[in-house]
């Protein structure tokens, strides 16, 4: 089981694709909500790890949940 990557896209489809794969794999892992924002985290490659690496400095994302980081993913 391959997690998805982005890289970023302005395209919500996209994204929404991504968020939706993601959670299957999520789920299936039975992570905690924070231990599935830290693995989503490690998806995100190019645009998308530098809008991630902007929201660490902005924000306590240690203690960031899943729903916090779907809302700003979609954003």
């Amino acid at each position: 089981m391959k997690p998805p990557e982005i890289e970023g896209s302005i395209d919500l489809l996209e994204v929404e694709d991504w968020l939706t794969s993601l959670q299957v794999i999520l789920n299936i892992m039975n992570l905690t909500e924070q231990e599935k924002v830290l693995c989503a985290s490690f998806m995100l490659k190019k645009d998308t790890r530098y809008w991630w690496e902007t929201m660490m400095m902005r924000r306590n994302v240690k203690d960031m949940n899943w729903e916090d980081f779907l809302e700003e993913v979609v954003l």
